[in-house]
């Protein structure tokens, strides 16, 4: 499976407009043919610039990417609002990732916290480095922890992984706590994995919609 990503980058003081108008496209995605064929999730950033809003599109492969099945194109009166979005942005941006590994037991992200941790490996670091957080987030199923999920990029920087905690409740987030700090196990995993990495990042994110 493939997440093809859209980060949209919003202009200085348009969250409450933006807010509006995804919230009305929210209402007319389930109308929208392609919308209904290609699982979407949409988040707002917590942290990091303000403001952002990504979009997931889950598809089978890269070769199943094809312009005309964004929800914006198919339903006419989401093209309207999707337009008013656009002005209100000044960048955006494309990603692609593999999805290699993920578990956990929620059905329904919507409502959500992703803690989102984006790893930099050191060039050629990639095999080891997916062995450990295969394990980890076996490890990971095992007890109370979160949803996981592990991506690794197709398109852009080279040697970028992510794993992603996924939240029901906020209250069992602790922001700046990283879940692998839970059991010694798990943390002496992640410490094999560190002579791996030359930096991370760290962001959360809230999940405003999934079809």
């Amino acid at each position: 499976m493939v997440i093809e990503r859209m980060v949209f980058n919003l202009k200085y003081g348009m969250e409450e407009q933006s807010s509006g108008l995804w919230n009305r496209m929210f209402e007319l995605m389930p109308q929208s043919t392609a919308n209904m064929k290609v699982p979407v999730r949409i988040y707002h950033s917590l942290t990091g610039r303000t403001s952002r809003v990504c979009q997931d599109m889950h598809i089978k492969s890269i070769n199943d990417h094809n312009p005309l099945m964004y929800y914006w194109v198919i339903n006419p009166r989401i093209q309207e609002l999707y337009r008013e979005f656009s002005v209100l942005c000044d960048s955006s941006q494309r990603e692609m990732y593999k999805i290699e590994h993920e578990v956990g037991t929620i059905k329904n992200f919507q409502g959500t916290i992703t803690e989102r941790h984006t790893f930099h490996l050191h060039f050629g670091h990639a095999k080891p480095s997916i062995s450990i957080w295969k394990q980890l987030l076996d490890e990971n199923a095992s007890g109370n922890g979160p949803y996981l999920r592990m991506l690794t990029d197709i398109v852009g920087p080279n040697y970028i992984l992510i794993v992603e905690a996924s939240y029901a409740n906020k209250s069992d987030c602790t922001l700046g706590r990283p879940f692998w700090k839970a059991s010694k196990t798990l943390n002496d995993l992640h410490a094999q994995f560190m002579e791996h990495c030359g930096s991370a990042e760290l962001e959360y994110f809230l999940v405003d919609y999934e079809n």
